[in-house]
């Protein structure tokens, strides 16, 4: 008996580890698919080849202030798939220490299209700005890993969070010198603060209220790994509970039976 209870002891352990091991799972796929996928590499280009046929459009145009081109950073300039992938292997989730430390070794490649689309936006005088929601202190380093990739960019031009979670204070300031001509990012927050602090049904909405934006002012980079979209799916809930909210999330019908249309 005594050896019995011993055998289920350890299977219930190894059951327990198992799970352990795999808290992590839901974030296996789209990490392989941002690594491996031919069809990421043809994303990224078809979104800087558009970003290039509106560079020669609004540089057609008159206009009273300097052209600017704001930039998200992360998944949008530099992939940051690797830092995933580390966190998967060793079953973590997202923390601010072991994010620090990946930033620290300015190691993330360019986002395919990039580098080749903003060095032709530099020649022609356009400024360009990165926005991101990086801490203040990833700021030198950030600037270090765009330099090493071959971005052109100025380190006052690297703008990190501060206080402003939304980046429209940062954006607002922009603009006071200059003409935006495009932004460019992979979450919906990087083109507009309507978007900000929203659930998904209002954010999908918003996108067809924008409908003539995308592809042209507004260019969109794909990033299934994470976001505001998925933050709206958890509604704050702690972290012991996202996995069946993922799961209630889950759409079995025909979304026209399901999407929201605005009020």
């Amino acid at each position: 008996m005594n050896k019995l209870l011993s055998i289920l002891f350890i299977l219930s352990l190894g059951v327990s580890c198992a799970h352990k091991q795999n808290s992590q799972e839901h974030l296996m796929m789209s990490t392989l698919w941002m690594q491996h996928s031919g069809e990421l590499r043809a994303l990224t280009l078809q979104a800087y080849a558009a970003a290039e046929m509106e560079l020669n459009r609004a540089l057609k145009k008159k206009r009273s202030k300097p052209a600017a081109i704001i930039l998200d950073v992360d998944e949008t300039v530099l992939d940051n798939s690797p830092y995933q992938a580390r966190m998967l292997i060793h079953d973590r989730p997202f923390e601010g220490g072991s994010w620090d430390a990946w930033v620290d070794e300015r190691s993330a490649d360019a986002t395919a299209g990039a580098v080749s689309f903003l060095q032709k936006a530099h020649k022609r005088g356009v400024a360009i700005f990165y926005v991101t929601n990086r801490p203040d202190q990833n700021q030198q380093a950030t600037y270090d890993n765009l330099v090493r990739r071959g971005f052109p960019v100025k380190r006052a031009h690297v703008q990190t969070k501060g206080k402003d979670s939304s980046k429209q204070e940062r954006r607002d300031s922009i603009l006071k010198k200059y003409d935006v001509i495009m932004l460019v990012g992979d979450n919906l927050g990087d083109f507009d603060l309507a978007f900000y602090d929203q659930d998904n049904a209002t954010r999908r909405n918003l996108v067809d209220k924008f409908s003539k934006n995308w592809g042209a002012k507004f260019i969109v980079l794909p990033n299934p790994m994470y976001g505001d979209w998925e933050n709206a799916i958890y509604h704050g809930h702690e972290k012991s509970e996202r996995a069946a909210l993922r799961k209630s999330s889950l759409r079995p019908q025909p979304r026209e039976q399901l999407f929201d249309k605005a009020k």
